[in-house]
């Protein structure tokens, strides 16, 4: 073969290198979704794993923050301003490695949409109030802790 000459690739050696390169690219893209959104890998045959004995003992050791008001300056800006603070909020969050709870609970006959931070003590609670107050400007909070342990059933 001459010096200038590129190799010729064989349909078997083509089918073998796009084999390789497409398991290159399953498993950074499973490692890219497994970091960013872990919630996209739960299926049917693992959502067990993920299932508490007793959920109202997990849920007594986050704490909770109940969002109270959201304000901006020019409301049809809104949504675009607090998908823009929580972006920014859930991305800090992920760095320090802390779990977030998000969603509505009603309790007392009052219906509050909350954030909630798994953290095994008071520093850390403080540390991310302080975190949030700072990222989430415009957004009251206050800490909201119900007793799940001790709800009855009715």
């Amino acid at each position: 073969m001459a010096e200038n000459e590129v190799p010729v690739k064989t349909a078997f050696d083509i089918k073998k290198e796009f084999e390789q390169d497409t398991l290159v690219v399953a498993d950074q893209t499973s490692a890219f979704v497994q970091t960013m959104q872990p919630a996209y890998m739960v299926s049917q045959s693992n959502l067990g794993n993920l299932m508490y004995d007793n959920s109202a003992e997990l849920l007594d050791a986050v704490t909770f923050f109940k969002i109270k008001s959201c304000s901006s300056e020019h409301s049809d800006e809104l949504k675009d301003y607090l998908f823009e603070k929580m972006t920014k909020f859930y991305t800090t969050i992920h760095a320090l490695n802390r779990p977030v709870i998000y969603g509505v609970i009603s309790y007392e006959g009052m219906t509050n949409l909350v954030l909630g931070i798994y953290s095994t003590n008071g520093a850390d609670t403080n540390m991310i109030k302080s975190i949030m107050q700072g990222l989430l400007d415009g957004i009251d909070i206050e800490i909201f802790k119900p007793s799940y342990g001790q709800r009855k059933q009715k």
